[in-house]
């Protein structure tokens, strides 16, 4: 834990217990700067986007590193830790019980000048995790009932799975000693609970983090035979919205080159994963003029606007910083004399400016800084955007106290006769992409959303690989489509009422679709991930279940050409129209003019891989 400035508090040959700019600290966290060579290097092993940089070891070095095989290896995992309040209270004995170390930890007793709280992402555990992880027992039989001073017992140190994990080594815990500047408490190799220098102990560190509170227990008891699975895949109002992680996504609106003139309203429904380390555009067209709803690095939501007769932009902001994993409805606007900012239906900042709003060829993006040309230049936003609205007119106070507030965010957004951009949460980037600890993919609600891709299979000919994976949230009444572009033609996958999957496909050579099927050999279930590829290669048609052939057909002749366009989500008909609408979450869809063989579809099926690009490709979804 060893803090390397002595640009404040009390620095010494022995180091210095402060969490807060401890080294190890800022070599975990994302946001935390160090100065090398007068350049910032982002240091965070857990979230290095802003550099490509990953900790080497020796000396602080750093290195170049892909998060797919380093660290935390996907976002979906990274997602799933909050960032969370850390309390830094330490105290100076030894001869505590558990929930005196806890009580001490969220106190105020601290070395000279070292804060008692500390936000971020990764720590390490609490000397009172450790006291608390002892084996109490049951009625009389007390296993462990010592102080922590005392844990050396057999009773004590066996039955603490903590000091288990440890192993033999002694490890750093976050808890301070208050009593100096330069200890904080270790685990030590006897299992007590004890103090260290952290400029002279190489000890063992044991990453700490705090869940998302949308991460549930999706399966498992918790023991080693068994250990707890965790899940982020139930689709709640908690959850509508579009998700930006933060450093590459983003989503054009597409509207740009309009003449505000002197009033405008911007509105957004969002939530933030974490603070910025630079402005965190929720909704932009700033180029050179325009305006942009952001999150500042001071953690404030600001409005800013450029006009025709500024130099530079002017904001509103609010006075206090915006809370983390929490929806908020955010609101600016300008009126031709004042831009204001409301958050979650209060006004809670103005300034005074004059002008016509500076026209931009931007733009309008959601979840970055736009570039002309619909490229972005970064400022992304960490978190689920929804509802955004556009308006020409500055919308009064009453009106947005009346429309928005703190609730979750409904399925509608503001609309006037001046509105330019209304993008709800499903047609953001409709429809709405979603999470789990195994995949990520597109929630398809079996209502009214579904993706249309501009192709009609005019020449597909005689081969052909579709490849979906996908989960289910509830069986249909009849069937439900996957992907399709059926219309007494084509191809489809589907779901049927009797929980089996269906590959169809109808050929210049029969009157009626030929269909194949995973019945009876897989039944499926709800929310459970699925792999389907369905193959024609001119004489046999066949389909694959999680990476196994479950049946195959005998089929000639080229596949006659459809009308419709290849729908995900829904099946089109001649006219325009869907019906029978998936609903859950579709992670990847791949249509190949060409023939997987069996042995890439076994080894690819549980992979977020391409399966085949090349110029056969027609679609690649991969989300």
């Amino acid at each position: 834990m060893h803090r390397y400035t002595t640009s404040s508090g009390a620095s010494t040959a022995y180091g210095e217990s402060d969490w807060s700019n401890a080294r190890l600290m800022k070599l975990m966290n994302s946001g935390f700067y160090e100065l090398r060579n007068n350049l910032k290097i982002d240091s965070g092993l857990y979230y290095n986007a802003s550099s490509g940089y990953c900790y080497a070891g020796a000396g602080n070095a750093t290195k170049s590193c892909s998060f797919t095989t380093t660290g935390l290896k996907n976002n979906i995992t990274r997602y799933m830790i909050a960032s969370a309040n850390w309390n830094l209270g330490g105290t100076s004995s030894k001869t505590l019980y558990a929930n005196q170390l806890y009580t001490s930890e969220r106190g105020t007793a601290v070395y000279s000048g070292h804060t008692t709280m500390w936000q971020g992402k990764v720590a390490l555990p609490y000397a009172s995790d450790y006291a608390y992880a002892a084996a109490f027992g049951n009625g009389s039989s007390l296993l462990c009932s010592s102080n922590i001073n005392s844990y050396s017992s057999t009773n004590c140190k066996n039955n603490n799975w903590l000091y288990t994990q440890f192993k033999s080594g002694s490890a750093w815990l976050i808890t301070p000693y208050s009593g100096n500047q330069y200890d904080p408490w270790l685990v030590d190799t006897t299992g007590i609970g004890n103090y260290g220098s952290v400029a002279y102990n190489a000890n063992a560190i044991y990453p700490t983090v705090y869940l998302n509170p949308d991460i549930v227990i999706s399966k498992g008891t918790g023991t080693s035979d068994e250990p707890y699975q965790l899940s982020a895949d139930t689709v709640t109002s908690s959850q509508v919205g579009e998700y930006f992680n933060g450093y590459t996504s983003y989503k054009n609106l597409d509207f740009a080159y309009y003449d505000f003139g002197s009033s405008v309203s911007v509105i957004a429904k969002f939530k933030i994963d974490d603070y910025p380390i630079k402005f965190a555009d929720i909704v932009a067209n700033w180029e050179t003029g325009g305006f942009g709803l952001v999150i500042d690095t001071d953690k404030k939501l600001k409005f800013g606007i450029r006009t025709t007769t500024g130099s530079a932009y002017v904001y509103a902001a609010s006075s206090g910083a915006v809370s983390l994993n929490q929806w908020h409805t955010a609101v600016g606007t300008y009126d031709g004399t004042t831009i204001k900012v409301y958050l979650d239906g209060s006004l809670v900042g103005s300034t005074t400016i004059s002008g016509s709003i500076k026209s931009t060829s931007a733009q309008i993006a959601v979840g970055a800084d736009p570039y002309t040309g619909g490229s972005a230049s970064g400022e992304y936003f960490p978190g689920y955007v929804s509802e955004v609205s556009v308006i020409d007119q500055a919308i009064g106070a009453s009106t947005i106290a009346t429309y928005f507030s703190k609730s979750t965010p409904s399925t509608t957004t503001y609309t006037n006769t001046k509105t330019l951009v209304k993008a709800k949460s499903t047609s953001l980037n409709s429809p709405t992409l979603v999470k789990d600890s195994i995949y990520r993919g597109k929630y398809f609600d079996g209502t009214n959303i579904y993706l249309t891709k501009g192709f009609a299979n005019t020449s597909l000919g005689s081969k052909l690989s579709v490849v979906v994976r996908f989960k289910i949230q509830e069986f249909p009444a009849s069937y439900m489509e996957i992907v399709a572009n059926t219309e007494s033609a084509g191809f489809d996958i589907y779901v049927d009422y009797d929980k089996t999957v269906y590959f169809d496909l109808l050929t210049n050579n029969s009157s009626s679709y030929s269909t194949i099927t995973t019945l009876p050999s897989s039944l499926l279930s709800t929310n459970t991930w699925y792999t389907v590829v369905g193959t024609y290669d001119g004489t046999t048609q066949k389909l694959y279940f999680n990476g196994k052939l479950v049946a195959s057909k005998s089929l000639t002749g080229a596949i006659k050409p459809s009308t419709t366009p290849i729908i995900i989500g829904a099946d089109p008909d001649s006219s325009g129209g869907v019906a029978n609408l998936f609903k859950g979450v579709i992670s990847d869809v791949i249509v190949i003019k060409d023939v997987l063989s069996e042995s890439t579809i076994s080894s690819n099926y549980a992979k977020n891989v391409d399966y085949v690009t090349n110029a056969n490709t027609i679609i690649k979804e991969i989300w």
